[in-house]
């Protein structure tokens, strides 16, 4: 099942995204997150989508993807050039609008329709721009390296999301991964995850946070002085352990022992702490939501499903979820303790 090309018609669908390197290779260094986060932006302008938050790492990377439901047959000449060139260079967006501005002076309307269409039927395609961004990294860092072939391991994973708690929850697992990978202390100083570049100043990263609390709360979005101690007290209302130089404890907390310990014993962890831990419901559970939300998802999407599947919700385990499910029954290993 091709998850990531289902569309919610009349319906904003959200989705977490995550696609690894090759081998697992550590190839993004910080220039290549740089170019990486360029790349993202520009497609993102011309996809219609909204980055709401995401983290790149050394070898992988998590993106939460807001993707509005609408009609791009019908927009504007002016709304295509605009978003042509947040893709594409400026002669090639120069050759694109000659030929459309042609046919419009020729009375060919129909022609310059036909033309647009060419590059509107991608927009609002979650699949189309994952494509793209990491088809344009792919050339520009095989480019940069004299090197050939495939980048990434896969095609890419993806789990729909509902607005509201699971959002909010999604997003503070994605900003917590250089927490949970021992780069950083503190989310806020990693400036290749989302949190991370709205503390320091990205007025894109930071519309994405407010997006996910004014989603969360159903209200308009606070402004970010207020939104980024919101998040923040999400995010970090409780956290691993820290330690000094001489080995003391600087902040209370749990340890990866005590984290992997209680997980086996079948213990209730809170948000704040299985959050430091791989969940994988955040990655395979397809859809993540309240009940009525995971199950609407299997229902409208039946006909992608075998005959003999019998998905439903299932509650999510191993933490205190505040009832969120996912449409699919992992097992055992749910969670797992970074090395």
């Amino acid at each position: 099942m091709r998850r990531a090309r289902l569309k919610r018609r009349g319906r904003t669908t959200c989705y977490h995204v995550l696609s690894r390197v090759v081998d697992r290779r550590f190839i993004f260094g910080g220039h290549e997150k740089n170019v990486f986060c360029a790349i993202m932006r520009g497609a993102a302008g011309f996809y219609g989508v909204n980055i709401l938050t995401y983290c790149l790492m050394s070898n992988h990377f998590h993106m939460l993807v807001e993707v509005p439901y609408r009609d791009y047959s019908a927009i504007s000449d002016q709304e295509f050039e605009a978003r042509l060139k947040c893709l594409y260079r400026a002669d090639e967006v120069r050759a694109v609008v000659t030929m459309l501005n042609g046919c419009r002076q020729a009375g060919r309307d129909e022609a310059a329709e036909n033309l647009k269409r060419r590059f509107t039927y991608r927009m609002g395609d979650v699949s189309e721009f994952m494509k793209s961004v990491k088809l344009r990294f792919s050339h520009w860092y095989n480019s940069r390296n004299n090197r050939e072939g495939t980048l990434w391991q896969e095609r890419f994973r993806s789990v729909l999301v509902e607005d509201g708690n699971a959002l909010l929850t999604m997003a503070a697992y994605i900003d917590l991964n250089a927490v949970r990978g021992g780069i950083v202390s503190d989310a806020k100083d990693y400036r290749y995850c989302g949190y991370g570049a709205a503390t320091a100043g990205d007025k894109d990263a930071q519309c994405g946070l407010r997006r996910i609390l004014a989603k969360n709360e159903n209200a308009r979005r606070p402004n970010w002085r207020e939104s980024s101690k919101r998040y923040r007290l999400h995010v970090y209302h409780e956290g691993r352990v820290r330690h000094n130089a001489r080995g003391d404890v600087v902040r209370p907390g749990y340890s990866k022992e005590e984290i992997k310990k209680v997980v086996e014993e079948g213990g209730r962890l809170s948000r704040g702490d299985i959050l430091l831990c791989r969940v994988r419901y955040f990655s395979d559970g397809m859809a993540i939501g309240g009940q009525a939300f995971v199950d609407d998802v299997f229902q409208e999407f039946r006909v992608l499903f075998n005959a003999k599947d019998q998905i439903r919700p299932q509650e999510m385990k191993y933490g205190e979820w505040n009832g969120l499910c996912a449409a699919h029954h992992l097992g055992k290993n749910v969670v797992s303790v970074p090395a």
